[in-house]
């Protein structure tokens, strides 16, 4: 089972992502995706703009062959992209955050606490993470994302 974790930058425009997850799970796992994006709001009143993190659950499809597939567009650096796996055979999970910033995006595992237990480095579903405009040889083993980078076709 192999589950990655692309991104490349539109327009080649630094610090500005479009996302693609492949979950590769077994039966008895699931995933959780979340988006955290910090977008600065004016109240009207003050004069000054605030930042207000904003955290949406992300919709996954189904691919033919059961993986798991998300398209998460217009992130930014101070973004975080949040990966849950749970295993119906274990309480654990395992979770990542990915945070962009201006050069690209790192990934950190969070450690799962249940109770006072934490359990670090709980990795039972490896996820590689792809600048996909550093090693563009690795986009046509993704047909899916090779298709988003094509970019629209052009009208004659």
């Amino acid at each position: 089972m192999s589950s990655y974790f692309l991104y490349f930058r539109p327009l080649g425009v630094a610090g500005a992502y479009t996302i693609a997850i492949l979950l590769d799970l077994h039966p008895k796992q699931h995933e959780e995706v979340y988006v955290r994006r910090v977008r600065e709001v004016h109240c009207g009143r003050c004069g000054r703009q605030t930042p207000i993190p904003v955290q949406t659950q992300a919709e996954g499809i189904t691919t033919p062959n059961d993986q798991i597939f998300y398209l998460i567009d217009k992130i930014i650096a101070g973004d975080e992209i949040e990966v849950t796996i749970r295993d119906e055979r274990l309480e654990p999970y395992q979770t990542i955050i990915y945070k962009p910033n201006k050069i690209g995006i790192v990934a950190k595992q969070k450690t799962c606490v249940i109770g006072r237990m934490g359990f670090p480095n709980i990795n039972f579903n490896p996820i590689e993470l792809i600048d996909t405009n550093k090693t563009p040889e690795l986009i046509p083993q993704f047909p899916k994302v090779q298709g988003l980078l094509a970019g629209p076709s052009e009208a004659p």
